[in-house]
């Protein structure tokens, strides 16, 4: 029970951050910065709806872009407020740990209330996109034939 999940949402971060992180990686080239930049955005553009559609169908089948897209398209603008969220998320977790680990000088301590603090704003994402699900599910289109 907790080892799927666990699968379910490395494999979302690997779909969505990967492809940037191998370009900055493998290419050598003072462009790479910006093709990584642009994929690591794009990434964090695709995220909470890779989310939120894989945590819906229960799959990794609903990874698909044209499932995905589609639904980014159908919910706009209060699709904004969760990726707001989620940049917001890791934003904070990284400025948090540098903060903490110049002013704690316990090596593990920085870095476990960092993840306390970033576990929490995880939640607090989950909550928007269930939240948005609940409100636009109909527009969506989610789920229409499933019983």
């Amino acid at each position: 029970d907790l080892l799927l999940p666990f699968v379910e949402f490395a494999a979302i971060h690997l779909a969505c951050f990967l492809p940037g992180w191998l370009v900055l990686l493998f290419i050598p080239s003072p462009a790479n910065f910006v093709v990584c930049g642009a994929l690591l955005l794009l990434g964090f553009a695709v995220a909470p709806m890779a989310l939120l559609a894989v945590a819906i169908y229960d799959s990794l089948f609903a990874l698909s872009p044209l499932l995905i897209l589609a639904s980014i398209l159908r919910v706009p603008l209060e699709y904004a407020v969760a990726v707001g969220t989620l940049v917001a998320t890791y934003v904070l977790g990284w400025v948090l740990n540098a903060c903490l680990v110049d002013a704690i000088p316990i090596p593990i301590l920085p870095w476990l209330l960092t993840s306390v603090f970033s576990l929490y704003l995880l939640v607090v994402e989950m909550r928007i996109l269930g939240l948005l699900y609940r409100c636009k599910q109909d527009e969506l289109g989610w789920l229409k034939f499933r019983y």
